[in-house]
């Protein structure tokens, strides 16, 4: 493992049910590899007690970011790339279908000096309806990506960006709040890793049908570069809320 500290971004909407595992084992896993590392966890204006029970971890590198509004998962990514301070970030989601037992391999590309690695599930775990629209949409995504990568990106769940990456993320004023669509855009050097992607029915993932048909039409609306049309204001890496923010346990 890397002797560099590891920045871990969590964010979270309403995860107050699956977030302590979440963190536990991201934390438990990383100490027995002997990786430094901080684990960043930001509260997307949760209407649950979350905020409460990441303060309440007895960890003492994780720390925590409420925002004062509901802005979105990648939104809420890019405030956290905003205060973390590792040498590199790991960007996971907070209901635990992210194995993070494929992040070792992740930092083991990242010291080879690759600046963003992929990880790509294997195959996908759903119900047959999901399956079948997922098809749909990540053969859409498939062929525009194609042009910029040269893997299936469209397999991507998560992702560990070097800290150059992270400090271009921050100088950036693009409207683009797809993280996929806008680390796909930048000029560096790509690997990836594949893993198997757990189920959500054993975990505490709160993606209904319609929400996964919404995410797709707005996925779909930027990667087409019609981003404009749902995004006018610029100025979302600073709705943290002014008493909560950046608590340190």
């Amino acid at each position: 493992m890397s002797e560099k500290l590891i920045s871990i971004i969590i964010p979270t909407f309403n995860g107050a049910k699956c977030i302590s595992d979440t963190v536990t084992e991201i934390h438990d896993l990383l100490v027995s590899s002997g990786q430094k590392h901080e684990i960043v966890v930001v509260d997307d204006c949760s209407q649950d007690s979350v905020f409460d029970v990441v303060l309440n971890l007895k960890i003492n590198i994780v720390r925590c970011v409420r925002l004062a509004a509901n802005k979105g998962q990648h939104m809420a990514i890019r405030v956290g790339l905003g205060v973390c301070v590792g040498s590199a970030a790991i960007i996971l989601a907070d209901d635990g279908q992210d194995n993070p037992n494929v992040i070792p391999e992740m930092i083991q590309k990242w010291g080879g000096g690759k600046d963003i690695v992929w990880a790509l599930h294997a195959k996908r775990v759903d119900t047959f309806l999901i399956k079948i629209m997922s098809l749909f949409f990540y053969s859409i995504l498939k062929c525009l990506y194609k042009r910029r990568i040269a893997f299936d990106i469209s397999r991507a769940d998560f992702a560990l960006i070097d800290r150059k990456v992270v400090d271009t993320i921050k100088t950036l004023r693009s409207k683009t709040i797809i993280m996929p669509e806008l680390l796909a855009k930048l000029d560096f050097s790509h690997d990836f890793v594949t893993y198997e992607r757990r189920p959500s029915g054993n975990i505490c993932s709160r993606w209904s049908f319609f929400k996964r048909v919404k995410l797709a039409l707005i996925w779909l609306m930027f990667v087409c570069g019609r981003e404009s049309v749902l995004i006018e204001s610029e100025d979302f890496l600073y709705f943290i809320e002014k008493d909560s923010a950046d608590v340190y346990k």
